[in-house]
C-alpha cells in the first residue's frame, strides 16, 4: 500500500539539507505506533540471516526548488510518496498521520494537506516504471561497499536476488522467477546517507518480472536501502 502526501508551509517554502533522507526516515518512525516503529528500526522482516524493513520512500517534488549552500528549498507545497509492504504497517501509518494536522520537519513548520491511498497496479509482465527516488545496488568487500550501475553486470543478479527475498518474506514460498530491468533513459546520483556517500540510478527503465512477484513486492522498493529512501518505483505505462 502506497501513500500521496501534500505538505503545505506558510512560509511558502521549505528548506532542508541537500541530503534530507534520513530525516524523512526519522519522521516515518515518528509517526507509527512506537512499538511497530521499534520492531521496524531494530530489526524488520527476518530471512536467512537478514533483516527487511520492507517500506520505501520517494524524494521530495515540488514545482520549483534551488540549491544553495548545501541546502535546498523547495517552493510549497511538496509532494511525498510512502509505501509499505506490509498493508498492517500502512494502516497505522496512515492512521495516526491523520491525526496530526502538521509536525516539524527541522526547521520547517508543516500542515498535511491531504493523504491519498494510491490506487493499486494492475501490473502487466512488462512494465515501463520511473523512479521515485534512486536505485542503489551494492556488494561489500572486505567491509567496503562497492555500488553498481545498470551497465555493470552484478547490477541485474543482485536486484534479482534481492528481490527474491523480498517475495520470499511476503509470499511465505520462495520463486525462481525471471526478471529484466532495461534502461530507457537514466542517470547516475550521488547521495550522502548519514555521512556515507551512496551510489545510485535515476530514470525510466522497461521492467519485466511476473505480476504475482511485482504485486507483493512493489511497495517495498527495488534495490538496496530502500527504508533510508532508495529504490521507490513507479509504473507509469503497461504494455
Amino acid at each position: 500500500m502506497r501513500f500521496k502526501i501534500l505538505l503545505h508551509s506558510k512560509q511558502n517554502t521549505i528548506t532542508l539539507p541537500i541530503n534530507y533522507n534520513y530525516l524523512i526516515r526519522a519522521l516515518i518512525y515518528d509517526v507509527l505506533p512506537d512499538d511497530t516503529a521499534k520492531n521496524l528500526h531494530d530489526k524488520g522482516y527476518f530471512y536467512k540471516s537478514r533483516y527487511f524493513k520492507l517500506f520505501t520512500f520517494s524524494k521530495l517534488y515540488a514545482k520549483r526548488f534551488f540549491i544553495k549552500d548545501k541546502n535546498i528549498t523547495f517552493t510549497s507545497p511538496v509532494q511525498l510518496f510512502v509505501g509499505f509492504a506490509d498493508n498492517i504497517v500502512a494502516k497505522d501509518f496512515a492512521s495516526n498521520l491523520l491525526k496530526k494536522s502538521s509536525f516539524r520537519l527541522q526547521n520547517n513548520i508543516l500542515n498535511i494537506e491531504y493523504i491519498e491511498v494510491i490506487e493499486s497496479v494492475d501490473f502487466m509482465e512488462l512494465n515501463i516504471i520511473k523512479t521515485l527516488s534512486p536505485i542503489v545496488v551494492y556488494k561489500t568487500f572486505d567491509k567496503k561497499k562497492r555500488y553498481f550501475l545498470p551497465n555493470d553486470k552484478e547490477f541485474l543478479p543482485l536486484i534479482k536476488s534481492n528481490l527474491a527475498k523480498k517475495y520470499a518474506i511476503l509470499a511465505g514460498k520462495e520463486s525462481d522467477f525471471d526478471l529484466k530491468l532495461q534502461p530507457l533513459k537514466c542517470k547516475k546520483t550521488v547521495i550522502k546517507n548519514y555521512g556515507n556517500v551512496v551510489e545510485g540510478v535515476e530514470g525510466r527503465f522497461i521492467l519485466q518480472c511476473p505480476p504475482p512477484v511485482l504485486e507483493k513486492v512493489y511497495d517495498a522498493g527495488l534495490g538496496a536501502n530502500n527504508s533510508s529512501g532508495f529504490g521507490m518505483v513507479e509504473v507509469i505505462d503497461e504494455t
